[in-house]
C-alpha cells in the first residue's frame, strides 16, 4: 500500500499539481495587479478594527497561522533540506512569493461570499464554490474531501510527530501519548466554534514568541554563518548538473511541495479563518492572507532552515520519516542536551493549535454539508479515533496520505478560483 500512495503521490504532484498551481498563482497575482507586492495596502489591512462581537483581521491571521506554522513548517522544513537538499529552500521561498497570489484570491472570495451575521461569520472554499460559481455539487464534494484529507490528514500529521518527538525524548510510550493526546483533544473539541476561534487567537501569539526567540538566540550566536547560509541555498536550488541524478528536479519539486504544505496558498484553507472577520472592501483580507504567507514561509521556514543547516543537522540525523528528528538535533546542538524538552513542548503547542484549527475548519465545512447536530458528534468521534491511532502510525504513510489530500483540495479550489476570478478585482 505504502508504495502505491507513494507512486501516486509523486506522480500526481509533479506532473497535475505543481504545474497547475504554478500556473494559477501566475495568472491570479497578474490578474489581481500584483497584490503581494503591495506592501502599504497590506499594512492598511491589519490595522483594521471591527466590532466587539467580531474576530479582529489580526485574530484571522493568528488562526491562519496556527494551523501553517506547525509540523509543515518545522518538520517540513527537515523534510525539505533531507529530500532536495539546501536549494529546496529557495524554492519554498519562490512558491511563497508566486502562491501568494493564490492565497490573496481565496482569502478575497472568502469575504465576498462569507455567511452569516454580524454575530458570526463563516465560509471557505465550499461557501464560493456555491454561492459564487452557483455549483452546489462541487461545493459539497470540496467539503468532504476538505474534512477528511486536511481535518482528519493534517490532524494526523500533527499528532503523529508530536508523539513521536515525545517518545524519542523522554522515553514515553506511543500508547501513553496516543491517549494523552486523544483525552486533550477531546476536551478542548468539546466547545463552541466561536470560543474556539478565540481561544487559537489568543494562544498563537505566545506560541510565535517562544519559536522567535529561539531562533533570534540560533541567528545571533550563529550569525557568521549566514553568507554560507545564502550561498549554499542558492547555490544548491541551480545545481543544473545534477538534473539528470534527480538533483535539481528533487529541490524543486520536494522545495514547492513543502512550501504548500507550509502555508497552504492555493487549498482554500486559510480562507476559512479569513471568513471569520469583516472587512467592506473584500481585498482587504485578501491582504492578510498574503502576509500569512510571508509570515509561514518567508520568516518561519527560512528561521527553522537556518537552525538546521547552520548545526549541519540535515548531513548528520538519519531521516526516519516525519523529519522532526532534524530540529530536536539542531536544538540540542545550540541549546545542549538540558534543554532538550524545549522542543517537544513547543511542538506540542503548535501541533496542537493545529488540531484545533483543523476542527475548526472541518466543523464549518461539516455544517455546510448538513445542519444535523448529530453529524458534529461523529466528527469528534472519527477525529479522536485518528488522533489516536495516528499517535502510534506510520510517520512516513501519513505524510503520503496528506499530500494526496492536499493535492485534491488544491486543484478543485484552483479552478474555482480561475472561475470566480472576476470577483477578485
Amino acid at each position: 500500500m505504502e508504495v502505491i500512495t507513494a507512486w501516486i503521490d509523486t506522480f500526481s504532484w509533479k506532473y497535475l499539481i505543481i504545474p497547475l498551481l504554478l500556473a494559477m498563482s501566475f495568472f491570479l497575482t497578474v490578474y489581481a495587479k500584483m497584490p503581494q507586492f503591495h506592501f502599504k495596502k497590506i499594512k492598511q489591512a491589519l490595522g483594521k478594527t471591527t466590532s466587539t462581537e467580531q474576530l479582529t483581521p489580526v485574530a484571522t491571521l493568528m488562526i491562519a497561522l496556527s494551523a501553517r506554522i506547525g509540523v509543515g513548517t518545522l518538520a517540513g522544513t527537515g523534510l525539505a533540506l533531507a529530500v532536495g537538499g539546501p536549494g529546496a529552500i529557495f524554492w519554498m521561498w519562490v512558491s511563497a512569493v508566486l502562491t501568494a497570489g493564490a492565497s490573496f484570491a481565496e482569502n478575497t472570495l472568502s469575504q465576498r461570499f462569507k455567511q452569516g451575521d454580524a454575530h458570526h461569520y463563516y465560509g471557505g472554499p465550499a461557501f464560493y464554490i456555491k454561492y459564487g460559481l452557483k455549483h452546489q455539487k462541487l461545493a459539497l464534494i470540496y467539503a468532504t474531501i476538505l474534512i477528511v484529507t486536511y481535518t482528519l490528514g493534517f490532524v494526523a500529521v500533527q499528532i503523529n510527530t508530536v508523539s513521536t518527538i515525545f517518545v524519542k525524548t523522554i522515553q514515553v510510550s506511543p500508547y501513553v501519548m496516543a491517549v494523552i493526546l486523544t483525552l486533550l483533544t477531546g476536551i478542548v473539541i468539546t466547545g463552541s466554534l466561536t470560543k474556539i476561534s478565540k481561544l487559537i487567537a489568543k494562544i498563537m501569539p505566545f506560541i510565535a514568541i517562544l519559536f522567535f526567540g529561539l531562533a533570534a538566540v540560533t541567528l545571533i550566536v550563529n550569525v557568521a554563518y549566514l553568507p554560507t547560509f545564502f550561498t549554499e541555498i542558492i547555490t544548491h536550488a541551480f545545481d543544473f548538473h545534477a538534473l539528470t541524478g534527480g538533483g535539481m528536479g528533487a529541490a524543486v519539486t520536494t522545495g514547492i511541495k513543502r512550501g504548500i504544505f507550509s502555508n497552504e496558498a492555493g487549498l482554500g484553507t486559510g480562507a476559512h479563518a479569513a471568513a471569520l472577520t469583516h472587512h467592506d472592501d473584500p481585498r482587504e483580507q485578501g491582504y492578510i492572507g498574503v502576509l500569512g504567507i510571508y509570515l509561514t514561509t518567508l520568516v518561519s521556514v527560512t528561521l527553522v532552515a537556518f537552525m538546521l543547516m547552520s548545526t549541519g543537522a540535515h548531513q548528520h540525523v538519519h531521516l526516519t520519516g516525519n523529519g522532526i528528528e532534524f530540529l530536536h538535533f539542531a536544538l540540542t546542538q545550540l541549546f545542549g542536551t538540558a534543554t532538550s524538552l524545549i522542543l517537544p513542548i513547543t511542538l506540542f503547542f503548535f501541533g496542537f493549535s493545529t488540531v484545533i484549527t483543523a476542527y475548526l475548519y472541518g466543523v464549518m465545512n461539516l455544517n455546510f454539508l448538513s445542519e444535523k447536530k448529530s453529524m458534529t458528534l461523529v466528527l469528534r468521534l472519527v477525529l479522536l479515533l485518528a488522533v489516536f491511532l495516528a499517535a502510534i502510525g506510520n510517520a512516513q504513510f501519513i505524510w503520503q496520505l496528506a499530500d494526496l489530500g492536499v493535492g485534491i483540495t488544491a486543484m478543485i479550489n484552483l479552478v474555482a478560483l480561475f472561475l470566480l476570478r472576476k470577483w477578485i478585482n
